[in-house]
Order: structure tokens, then sequence, then C-alpha cells
């Protein structure tokens, strides 16, 4: 068994319930757990303290495994090792199951990291694995007395920047190791080997302080800019009883996250067949539609072809899209 744990603490000093803050629509937690479900783990849990962060991870995710600390591993003072402990004791789960601790603070994680990072220590070449990012920074260190030195280079023999051997951070996103591991060592990462999964420069940044907050939003938000999404109308924002498209009734839920999209920056595009094949122009009844439903867009275009199949490389289906677009939009980016 393959086990995603996610720990959320209430509170936060620097940001106040930094966990399940809005994040471009969504709070905090839901971007790197909707990663972990998109990657096909066997079990996505949340540890928490809170009756109240539990609530909301289960309005998002109904089948999530909730562990609720106790008071001894819910202080300032606790550990995530502390944590993990405590859930594995009463978990049920045998030495050989694979454990990804994954962070919260980490919301630029996506599916494709965790899936990655699991084949690779799934070939059995370590005894865990960390995920980190490439540095070709050079890097100076102070001493005792107050000074600097160099820690990866020589000043007088600086190299160029394509000879520069790179080194390898830590980013905070994935651990992985085994149950029996863990056990033993009472830690996230075992030896005596360590395998590393090489994520994007853009993980660097984890979230603990508001500058965090702020890089993350707008790296969220820059990678929207520019980016058009084009939406169907019927049977992907609406519902029709019948071809009259006038007795046409919103779902709310999709009109919700297409103006999320929006408001991220996105451009929105609803393109639909209305009148393809009859030739009645339904536009000013759709316009009128869109606005009575809050719709926000940017156009509106009629003349979508009637088709049986349509297949493409950045389709995905219309059936409760809204629940698996943010995952989707993250993979293709």
């Amino acid at each position: 068994m393959t086990v995603a744990f996610i720990p959320i603490r209430k509170g936060s000093k620097s940001i106040p319930d930094k966990n399940i803050k809005d994040l471009c629509g969504k709070p905090l937690f839901y971007w790197v757990t909707k990663a972990a479900y998109s990657s096909g783990v066997d079990k996505v849990v949340l540890s928490t303290d809170s009756h109240e962060y539990a609530d909301l991870a289960i309005k998002f995710f109904p089948d999530i495994e909730i562990h609720s600390r106790s008071e001894e591993v819910s202080t300032d003072e606790a550990t995530t090792e502390s944590v993990m402990l405590e859930y594995i004791e009463f978990s049920g789960l045998s030495d050989d199951d694979v454990f990804i601790l994954l962070q919260a603070t980490s919301p630029l994680t996506i599916s494709e990291d965790i899936k990655g990072a699991l084949s690779k220590y799934r070939k059995k070449e370590f005894s865990s694995l960390l995920s980190v990012v490439e540095s070709k920074r050079f890097t100076w260190a102070q001493n005792d007395s107050g000074e600097f030195e160099p820690q990866n280079y020589n000043p007088q023999s600086r190299p160029r920047r394509q000879e520069f051997f790179p080194e390898y951070i830590e980013n905070g996103a994935i651990y992985i190791n085994s149950i029996g591991n863990i056990k033993k060592d009472k830690c996230r990462l075992s030896g005596p080997s360590y395998g590393s999964y090489v994520m994007s420069e853009d993980t660097y940044v984890e979230i603990d302080e508001p500058s965090d907050w702020e890089l993350v939003e707008s790296k969220i938000k820059s990678k929207a800019k520019g980016r058009t999404i084009y939406i169907d109308i019927d049977e992907t924002i609406c519902n029709s009883k019948s071809k009259h498209y006038s007795d046409a009734t919103p779902i709310r839920e999709a009109i919700a996250k297409a103006n999320e999209l929006y408001d991220s920056g996105y451009t929105i595009v609803y393109w639909t067949a209305r009148g393809t094949v009859t030739g009645i122009d339904w536009t000013d009844v759709t316009k009128f539609q869109l606005e009575r439903w809050g719709a926000k867009y940017h156009e509106l275009k009629m003349g979508k072809p009637a088709y049986d199949l349509f297949i493409d490389d950045k389709n995905m289906n219309s059936k409760d899209w809204w629940n698996n677009i943010d995952d989707f939009l993250k993979d293709i980016e």
C-alpha cells in the first residue's frame, strides 16, 4: 500500500490559519491534496488538530482519511516525525508499505512530481527519497569570527555557469520512505542510500512568511496569464431538457469554477454549437443566460461544429470537470 500523508496544524504565527487560507480560490492544503489524489496513491491521509480543518478537508475530499492528532503532538514543539509516528502506530500498515510525506506549504507540487518520485523510489535503489531543486549558485557561510567564506567555489577562479557543477537543495515538498524504516529510525528519511527527485525551480519556495505567500500566488496567477480556456455551454455549465435552449438551467459549481479561472487570469471563451445544425440564431438568448447566471467571460463564440466525438491532446470530459481542472491545468503547464 502507498499512503500520502499531509500534516496541517491549526494556527500559524506568521500567517494566521495559513493551511486553510484562500490561495487562488482554494484553501492552501487543497493544492497538494488534489495532486496526491491525482497521483494514484492508495490512500490520502490528512493529519490535523482541528475539527474545522478536518470538516473542510472532507468537504473537498469526501473519502479522505483524517488523523486526529493527540494533544502531545499538537504543540509548537512537536515535530512532523512525532505526528507521523503517532499515525503509523495505530494505522495497521505493514513495514513494507510506502509512506509519502507531502507538505501543504508546497502548493506548486503537481501529481506528476509525486508519480515521478514514487516511480524512482520503487526501483529500490535507495533506502529513502526526497525532492530537491537544482542550484547553480555560489554559496558563502559565516565563520565564528564573523567573516564570510566561500563554500562551493574559488573566487580567484570563478567558473562560468555552464561549467559550474550544480548543487541540490531540499525543497521540502516530497519525502518517501518505508513504514519499517520510519519506525526504526524515527525519521522521514533513512540511509544508508538517499535518492532524489529533481523538481522545477519554482518549487523551491515553501510558504512560511507572507512574502512567500505573495510569491507563490503570483506564480500561480502568472501561469494563467496568456492562457486561454474554451468551455462548451450545454451539459458543461448548464443542463437542457430539450434542444430549446431557453429552458436551460445552470450548473452552479461549474460556473463558479469558470469564474474562479477568470479571476485567476485565464482568458475564458464560451464556444457553443447552438444553432449550428438548425440555423437558428441563439446568440441573444445565450448572452442573456450567461449574464443572468453570473458567468464571467471574455468572449462568446457561436458556430462550434457539430460532432459525435472530439479527440484532442488538450481536452477533458465535461462530466464534473470543475472538480478536476485544477490538477489538469497544473499537469499541462
